[in-house]
């Protein structure tokens, strides 16, 4: 009977070893299609609910009346401190999703992330990244020059206040690039890849990061296709470098020279910084 127990024991133990030690591949994840889409959902909630809390709390401090569910809105959309307020709550809803798509990654820290997301640059250089960034937003002025802008969510955000942009500016160049792209190519990609193949993943992936931003350029039909554009760009170099780490790369240096641009524009070409980026270019 001991020797029965001894034997499972030793069984259960030599189970978990191989189990632990089994390699660790960007393409071969250790997690599934469910809890890969269990995080999208959480990272979907988060972006809602806590800029909705923050706005709230901020009311409630400065004894506006919740019950008037219009005041409420007009301080959340246009009230420039309500704006600010509110984005200020994507900051927590990125940290929380980070935690949470750490912990599934990682296995709750039994195996290296670098290992598990891959992070090297892979076939990309220098110079990849530069051609990449002029190019897209070549593409992108072309596309956007054949429609009229028209006011967004973002827009709403970039006139309501400078301090706005600049919050707007850090989370788009420093947590939404690793956030996203943790989420999307990361984990979405990955698991999609491993359980129905590549054109599965790079379609799915793609266009669930377009959908989830839609609601901030819904007025501009044009916006959302450079966007779908940017995903798929995305998402091909994750699939063709087997690691993250260029996806965020690119990500970051795209949404930074468009903070950059928005940034500088009064100072260089003497407009509110709410123009359509394509002015610089008229």
């Amino acid at each position: 009977m001991e020797t029965q127990i001894g034997s499972t024991q030793t069984a259960h133990q030599n189970n978990a070893t191989f189990k632990s030690d089994r390699p660790v591949s960007p393409d071969e994840p250790r997690w599934g299609v469910p809890t890969a889409l269990s995080i999208w959902v959480a990272s979907v909630a988060a972006i809602l609910l806590f800029p909705f809390l923050f706005v709230v709390i901020y009311a409630l401090a400065t004894g506006m009346d919740l019950g008037d569910r219009g005041e409420l809105t007009i301080f959340a959309t246009k009230d420039p401190t309500g704006v600010f307020v509110q984005l200020l709550g994507a900051i927590p809803a990125h940290l929380l999703t980070l935690a949470l798509a750490l912990a599934v990654v990682t296995g709750m820290g039994k195996y290296r992330f670098t290992d598990a997301v891959g992070w090297h640059n892979g076939w990309v250089r220098i110079w990849h990244y530069a051609a990449f960034t002029v190019g897209f937003w070549i593409l992108a002025i072309l596309v956007l020059s054949f429609f009229p802008e028209k006011e967004d969510e973002i827009t709403r955000i970039i006139k309501s206040s400078r301090p706005a942009l600049y919050l707007l500016s850090a989370i788009a160049v420093i947590t939404a690039p690793i956030v996203e792209e943790l989420v999307y190519r990361g984990m979405i990609f990955s698991a999609f890849l491993k359980r129905y193949g590549m054109a599965t993943a790079v379609l799915v992936a793609t266009v669930l990061f377009t959908v989830v931003h839609i609601p901030q350029y819904l007025e501009n039909p044009a916006k959302i296709f450079v966007l779908l554009l940017l995903s798929l760009l995305l998402t091909l170099l994750r699939a063709s470098t087997g690691s993250l780490l260029p996806s965020v790369i690119l990500h970051a240096i795209i949404n930074g020279t468009q903070t950059a641009f928005l940034l500088l524009e009064p100072y260089v070409i003497g407009t509110a910084p709410e123009e359509n980026l394509i002015n610089l270019f008229k």
